[in-house]
């Protein structure tokens, strides 16, 4: 189990990290989830970049982003 902080920004950005304070002052949400591994959370990501948000996921093991 793996617990990730994804804050979401009013210019369609969201990211996902295990540092909330990783995340920027301007996110409008911010939502703790719990993914069972990392694939689910790059699942996540890819089917959010599908429906046109840019997404990064950083965390101690993973760095992936998308403008």
């Amino acid at each position: 189990m793996i617990t990730i902080f994804q804050g979401e920004q009013r210019n369609g950005r969201m990211k996902y990290t295990t540092d909330r304070d990783c995340l920027a002052p301007n996110v409008i949400r911010v939502t703790e989830r719990v993914f069972p591994s990392m694939d689910a959370v790059m699942l996540e990501a890819r089917s959010l970049e599908l429906r046109g948000w840019k997404v990064c996921v950083d965390t101690e093991d993973t760095f992936y982003e998308v403008f």
